[in-house]
Formats: structure tokens, sequence, C-alpha cells
């Protein structure tokens, strides 16, 4: 195209053989320059098109993640409601037609909790291939199954007290124990969307 154009304004304003080589080579310069120019926006433009590809990824994982965690927490609670009406029965010698519904009930809710963690457990992979999380974080899927387990094994000992008083106790403390891991875990959420954002301002 800069020859082309070269040619026609030589043909158009009759310029002569030295004035025409002087424009080609005025022409060539410019077009060198336009090219490094070009090559530059062009890098600038496709690192800035990866961090956004970046960014915006890590915020739909984070999504998920986020929201995978609420359900695995919302199963782990109908876990826990079921195994305590079980061990209510269990231990109060309830009738066997409803300890065989109430048992059915604690099998499906389990089945449900596991299904949620194996999916949080893997929202949690893939989150951690594109942004570095350490193990010792609650929110770690490993770090919640053992803070789980002790909830779950402390239900048998709740019923088991011949003081009501002392039965209450254990099973408040009980509630709070889950309700520690969950505000935990929210808190440190909202950590890693804040380091998150503060890496993606200054890039």
């Amino acid at each position: 195209m800069l020859i082309i154009s070269g040619i026609i304004i030589g043909q158009l304003f009759n310029f002569e053989g030295d004035t025409l080589e002087r424009i080609a080579k005025v022409l060539s310069s410019l077009a060198s320059i336009a090219t490094v120019v070009g090559a530059i926006v062009a890098t600038i433009a496709l690192t800035s098109w990866r961090a956004q590809y970046t960014h915006t990824k890590l915020d739909k994982l984070m999504d998920e993640l986020e929201d995978s965690f609420s359900d695995l927490f919302r199963t782990i609670h109908q876990y826990r409601f079921n195994q305590i009406m079980v061990v209510k029965y269990e231990t109060n010698s309830g009738s066997p037609s409803d300890y065989k519904e109430l048992k059915k009930l604690e099998l499906g809710s389990q089945g449900n909790y596991f299904k949620a963690r194996e999916i949080y457990h893997r929202k949690y992979e893939q989150f951690t291939r594109h942004y570095f999380l350490k193990n010792t974080m609650k929110i770690n899927p490993h770090k919640i199954d053992q803070d789980i387990v002790p909830i779950y094994q402390g239900l048998r000992n709740i019923y088991t007290q011949d003081d009501i008083r002392e039965s209450n106790r254990l099973l408040c403390k009980n509630d709070d124990d889950l309700e520690l891991i969950w505000t935990q875990c929210k808190h440190e959420f909202e950590q890693v969307r804040s380091q998150a954002l503060l890496i993606r301002n200054s890039s």
C-alpha cells in the first residue's frame, strides 16, 4: 500500500525521481514506526485481555466455590438434625416404626451431605489452580471435614446425660461450634475476595 501510494502521489503531483524517492523513504520510515507501535499496542492489549479474562474467570470460580460452600453447610445442618432425632429416639427408646423412618431420613441426608462435600472439594481444587490458598485456612475442604467430625460425634453424648440442663448445654455448645465454623469460613471468603480485588486493581 505504501508503494502504491507513493506511485500515485508521484503521478498526481509529477514529482521528480529524487523527490519521489525521498517521499518513499519517509513513508517507509513511518511504516516501520507504525509497525513497532502496533506491536507494542497489540502486546499491551493482549496482556490486558489476558488479565481481564483471568480475573473474570477467578470471579466466576469464587462465586461457584462460595455457593457450593453454602450448599455444603445446608446439607451439614440437615444431616445433623436427622442425626439428633435418631439419637433422641435411640436413647429414649422410641417406637420402632418412627425409628425406621428417622433412619431413612438420616441416610438420605447423609447421602446429600457426601454429594455436597464432593462438589465443594472439586470447586476448591478448581479455584486453587488459579489462586493460591494456604492449607491451614478454614475454607480448606479437608479442614472443614476435620472440624465437622467432632460435632457429629458429640451428638450422642448430648442425650446420654441424666441431667436435662446438661444436655441442653451440650446441645447449645454443639450449635455454637457449628456456627463458629460457618462464621470463620464466611470471614475467610471475604478476605480472599478482598485480596483478589487488590491484585486485580494493581494489574
